[in-house]
């Protein structure tokens, strides 16, 4: 889906939305042969680490995602995703903070169920035990900031609570 495209007060939007830590903005020059430099496109590129949805297993209960809606993502550990990507394809900066009750994947959060983790991702990694926090980093998408703090002010002089200005 185009960004332009993106609605994020549109729930099947918002869901296929991908979070990442910026690391490097650059310019690259792409030449169709190396004895034609002249003949080069230029391309703006973003060097990102991808943070992935963290899914507790079912029998956690986690009223940040059900309760106020907001997504938990998670640090590859030990070695990170990274990725470069046209910059056009980043929608803007995302309220993302580290998560002030768990730090870490929980011990024992990534129990197998039946054939299927509740992580897609192998190098999610929870804690090797209660309270070590030596397991992936977790974070939170700010969802109470992305619809008050890019809030616009209604005709009524009230504050509206969608999230278009941000994008």
């Amino acid at each position: 889906m185009a960004p332009e495209e993106m609605d994020m007060d549109n729930t099947s939007h918002f869901a296929k939305v991908s979070y990442g830590r910026l690391i490097l903005l650059f310019e690259s020059r792409i030449a169709e042969h190396v004895s034609r430099p002249a003949a080069s496109e230029s391309r703006c590129l973003a060097f990102v680490e991808e943070l992935w949805e963290y899914t507790p297993s079912e029998s956690d209960i986690d009223p940040i995602r059900t309760e106020f809606g907001c997504k938990r993502l998670y640090r590859t550990d030990p070695e990170p995703t990274y990725y470069v990507l046209d910059v056009w394809r980043i929608l803007g900066d995302a309220p993302i903070i580290a998560d002030p009750i768990n730090p870490t994947i929980p011990f024992k959060a990534l129990k197998y169920n039946g054939p299927a983790r509740s992580n897609p991702n192998p190098c999610a990694r929870a804690d090797s035990s209660p309270k070590k926090h030596d397991g992936s980093a977790l974070f939170i998408v700010n969802k109470w900031m992305f619809d008050r703090a890019y809030a616009t002010p209604g005709s009524d002089g009230t504050l509206g609570m969608g999230c278009q200005s941000l994008w």
